[in-house]
C-alpha cells in the first residue's frame, strides 16, 4: 500500500478514492492502473 493510499483509507476513512483523464491521455491511464485503479468507465463529454 502506498503512502498516499493509506493516508486516505486508514487515517482520512475515505471509501473511494477517484482520478480521471483524458481519453486519449494512454500513459497516464496506464500510470493509474499500475497503481491500483480500476477503470470504470468513460464521462459522456
Amino acid at each position: 500500500m502506498t503512502r498516499m493510499t493509506q493516508l486516505a483509507f486508514k487515517e482520512l476513512a475515505l471509501h473511494r478514492v477517484q482520478a480521471e483523464t483524458l481519453v486519449d491521455n494512454v500513459r497516464s491511464q496506464r500510470v493509474l492502473k499500475r497503481v491500483g485503479f480500476t477503470r470504470y468507465g468513460l464521462a459522456p463529454e
